[in-house]
């Protein structure tokens, strides 16, 4: 009885459950909050890969085209330079892209 009235033991025992009440919801907070920052982030790493993919797989088409169209000017280059009468522009630059097909399509 003497302990339940002791405004000091009582004193002390509030602040020993005051702070047993704030460590637990810090701890609850800090857990619930790791793991949602853990699912944004994972979620951010997905959005970025796949954007790096696409972007990964737009380089490579590009190159492709880069290299067809290297090999039409240098074709129309070499038309010009030397200009055989029995072919046109169009059957140089067509010639060559269908060579180009059946090589490893000039990409270095």
């Amino acid at each position: 009885m003497e302990q339940a009235t002791d405004v000091s033991a009582l004193t002390a025992e509030l602040e020993t459950v005051e702070n047993q009440l704030r460590q637990l919801t810090t701890s609850s907070f800090t857990r619930y909050d790791t793991q949602q920052n853990r699912d944004e982030l994972r979620s951010q790493l997905d959005s970025s890969t796949a954007h790096k993919d696409q972007l990964q797989s737009d380089v490579a088409g590009l190159r492709l085209y880069e290299s067809l169209l290297r090999t039409a000017v240098e074709a129309a280059t070499d038309y010009v330079n030397i200009q055989l009468p029995s072919h046109t522009l169009g059957d140089a630059v067509i010639r060559a892209l269908n060579m180009h097909r059946h090589t490893d399509h000039g990409i270095n």
